[in-house]
């Protein structure tokens, strides 16, 4: 279900989307999400939407606009707005080379069809990236704490 048109500038309510996430339901569960390999091939963006090429590639006729002062309004505060996201196609690329079904990506399903990004599914292969850092901080504090002894003997040992 596609929700408004490339005029909607914003889509709220009084509480937050949810997803269906109930483990009765779940088959073939694993653990396999990649995490810093995959978030840090990422290349965050600013951008701005050429709405004369969505609109194109929508079929949407501009007298729409010429007919509703209000749409042609929101259509340029669209167009003037800077977001921040990802390429999708960027993120195809990404995930690809981690080998990772990423269901966060929706691709076309002709050339008729854009792609499109699920934002809420980068949560999890984010939480993934910072369980591994949290490893590798692990890891460092213990040599950290090694090398803070091996110092303190060898002051020790300087200092007799």
């Amino acid at each position: 279900i596609r929700i408004g048109n490339s005029s909607i500038t914003q889509i709220g309510g009084f509480v937050d989307w949810s997803n269906l996430s109930d483990g009765r339901f779940k088959t073939h569960v694993k653990a396999n999400v990649p995490g810093l390999d995959f978030i840090l091939k990422l290349r965050p963006v600013t951008f701005s939407w050429d709405m004369d090429k969505l609109d194109a590639f929508n079929g949407v006729n501009d007298s729409i606009y010429k007919d509703s002062p209000a749409m042609l309004y929101a259509r340029n505060e669209k167009e003037t707005k800077i977001y921040t996201g990802f390429i999708a196609q960027e993120v195809e690329k990404a995930a690809d080379s981690c080998n990772y079904d990423f269901s966060g990506l929706i691709k076309p399903a002709n050339n008729k069809t854009p792609y499109n990004l699920s934002y809420a599914d980068f949560v999890v292969p984010l939480v993934k990236a910072v369980q591994e850092q949290q490893q590798i901080i692990k890891k460092l504090e213990k040599q950290n704490e090694a090398m803070e002894e091996d110092i303190k003997a060898l002051k020790a040992a300087l200092n007799k």
